[in-house]
């Protein structure tokens, strides 16, 4: 017969090996989680409508963080609109951010300058979404 000791001993291993296992189970699930499998933003779509393009980047590509970076934080800038003239005839690019790659969550429209030369961009960002499509 095993003594109390012993029995306490004896179920004390179990309960560390156990925890142990537990802590390596873990481990491996939170260092294989993609970045994107915390419910973060996952693709982004932009269109043309006047040329009738369209494109995708996942939110592993490269090109989705520049993109990113050249629209800017939503919330920030000015709401001083440009003059109509510049958005009447111009192109206009919609770029819209998915989350899940099915729920919008952010909605970008380009406007760049008519004068090829110029450089100059005028964004409109909705980040409310599907709330409304107001925005700066």
């Amino acid at each position: 017969m095993r003594g109390l000791g012993e029995v306490r001993k004896g179920r004390c291993r179990e309960l560390a090996a156990l925890a142990g296992a537990l802590a390596v189970v873990f481990t491996l699930m939170v260092w294989g989680a993609s970045a994107a499998s915390a419910g973060g933003p996952t693709s982004v779509l932009v269109v043309s409508p006047q040329s009738m393009e369209t494109a995708s980047l996942y939110q592993s590509d490269e090109e989705y963080g520049e993109l990113e970076r050249l629209l800017g934080e939503a919330g920030t800038g000015t709401r001083d609109k440009p003059p109509e003239a510049t958005l009447i005839g111009g192109r206009q690019i919609n770029v819209t951010w998915m989350v899940h790659d099915v729920s919008p969550w952010r909605v970008d429209r380009v406007f760049p300058s008519p004068e090829a030369d110029s450089g100059e961009v005028w964004i409109h960002t909705a980040a409310t979404l599907p709330q409304s499509v107001n925005g700066y």
